[in-house]
């Protein structure tokens, strides 16, 4: 896309609950190697083995958000975001309207919402991807409290990108 802004996701929740998934692996392992030399029975142990596992898969469902986290492009042809390595493009032409909506639902953050020209949007089922949302008729593109930036800056990128399609 030609003329973009660029919008990087925050990190640093990803990283967190990284950490944590982390540690609680370090201490369920500590504790399955003090339990087989204070001679636990077998049962605790099997139960330490089964938090281990689930740590280090928790761990491991966020690698994708630290290795890829949250993209929002703003450009000449229409909004682009970005997750875990997958890319959703949604284009102006598509579009009737674009807007910041207050926080709706069970959020409590901003998202930027689009209108499309012939609803319902069809888009691919992804997490943290712009998804149709039927009860307003809109999609959401982004939850603005992901992201880096605070929502008059890309309020101001979204309304010089979209054009006559911005709406307050």
């Amino acid at each position: 896309m030609q003329n973009t802004t660029v919008f990087n996701g925050k990190t640093k929740p990803f990283r967190q609950s990284m950490l944590g998934a982390v540690g609680v692996f370090l201490v369920a392992l500590a504790l399955v190697i003090v339990g087989t030399f204070a001679g636990f029975g077998k049962g605790v142990g099997l139960i330490l083995v089964i938090v281990l596992l689930a740590a280090l898969a928790a761990a491991g469902t966020m690698m994708p958000s630290l290795t890829h986290p949250l993209v929002l492009r703003i450009g000449d042809d229409g909004m682009e975001v970005s997750m875990r390595g997958k890319t959703t493009l949604i284009r102006w032409e598509q579009l009737e309207a674009v807007r910041i909506m207050p926080p709706f639902e069970h959020s409590k953050h901003s998202w930027l919402v689009a209108s499309p020209r012939q609803a319902p949007m069809q888009l691919p089922r992804r997490m943290y991807h712009p998804e149709w949302n039927a009860d307003l008729s809109v999609v959401k593109v982004c939850d603005l409290d992901m992201l880096d930036a605070d929502v008059e800056t890309i309020r101001a990128a979204v309304r010089q990108a979209a054009g006559p399609l911005w709406r307050e």
